[in-house]
């Protein structure tokens, strides 16, 4: 067996010599609690293009937030009764999977509250996502009740479809 030298990324992270750092994965790593969420879920998704500014992820509410403060981390909070629905694993661009929402629980999160804002980056969102071959409305719109964004996830389906 061949053996390499380690860097150190910090406690209990390491880095093998000659592979590249993968921010997803080493931040999965630090806070394995978070799930990858709106814009990071989206480009892990490829529903668009631009790398995010800070990687968000979604905790659990109570979940201890002195350990989440970073420059780099975005922290959402969700109810405990909704925050596995669309749970998944999702390859980062370096190949390594990490725990990310599905398109579709993704799609309903930039729906609501003030993330609705961003017309522009849901739209694009939106249209990839029903160009692409492994849609599923049926999932769409369940989450959509569930989060309670119904009415603008069919304004986007009436629109794309």
């Amino acid at each position: 067996m061949e053996t390499g030298a380690l860097t150190k990324l910090e406690r209990g992270i390491y880095l093998l010599e000659g592979f590249w750092e993968d921010e997803f994965m080493v931040c999965s790593l630090r806070y394995r609690k978070g799930i990858f969420s709106y814009n990071t879920a989206l480009y892990l998704h490829g529903l668009v293009d631009a790398f995010p500014e800070r990687l968000t992820m979604t905790f659990p509410q109570g979940h201890n937030s002195a350990s989440l403060s970073s420059p780099l981390l975005e922290v959402r909070r969700s109810s405990a009764s909704l925050f596995g629905l669309g749970a998944s694993e999702v390859k980062t661009p370096s190949d390594n999977l990490v725990r990310a929402y599905n398109k579709e629980r993704t799609l309903c999160d930039i729906l609501r509250g003030s993330e609705a804002d961003d017309t522009d980056r849901s739209r694009i969102a939106f249209r990839r996502y029903c160009a692409s071959f492994d849609k599923d409305i049926p999932r769409l719109l369940e989450y959509a009740s569930s989060l309670r964004v119904t009415a603008r996830v069919h304004n986007y389906l009436k629109a794309l479809l």
